[in-house]
């Protein structure tokens, strides 16, 4: 399991240098042209508020998996040290039960909202190349998001089952 995952992992980090990559170089062009020649190319924005969503969703299972992620830790640096262990493995385990579970309904409310908006074929008010941008640009950029959120949720709950810790005798 760990090798899928790890592959999976750096494909993410590829992708996400890429897209960040693509919208540095578009967001330097665009002020180029804005200030440099008085040329405003509308479709490079657009493009790049779109690529930023893919920017913030795609690694963000990637923060979960590695613990990097924002997270509390008041009570774990506060606990005692004999009582520590156990306290922070029950308290590592809730976490990823609450993440799992926020996770994949949110996955699902956006599997049903991507739904809508192809049945309703909804759009934005911005035009990219002539064409009115359709709202599944971003909704999918949720459903890649939450559907890799879950997988790493997931993956930290059974890392954190298998390392539950030992009675002490």
């Amino acid at each position: 399991m760990k090798k899928p995952m790890d592959a999976l992992g750096k494909a993410v980090d590829w992708i996400s240098i890429a897209i960040l990559v693509i919208i540095a170089v578009q967001m330097g062009l665009e002020v180029i042209l804005r200030y440099g020649f008085n040329i405003n190319l509308r479709w490079l924005e657009v493009t790049s508020i779109y690529l930023f969503f893919y920017l913030v969703l795609l690694p963000a299972g990637l923060l979960l998996r590695r613990r990097e992620h924002l997270a509390i830790t008041l009570l774990p640096d506060y606990l005692q040290a004999h009582h520590k262990t156990k306290l922070l493995w029950v308290w590592n385990l809730i976490i990823s039960l609450v993440m799992l579970v926020f996770c994949v309904v949110t996955f699902y409310f956006t599997v049903e909202g991507l739904k809508t908006i192809i049945e309703m074929q909804s759009c934005y008010y911005e035009e990219l190349f002539g064409h009115r941008v359709s709202l599944t640009i971003t909704f999918s950029a949720l459903l890649i998001g939450f559907f890799l959120l879950s997988i790493h949720a997931l993956e930290a709950l059974i890392i954190c089952l298998r390392s539950r810790p030992q009675r002490s005798p």
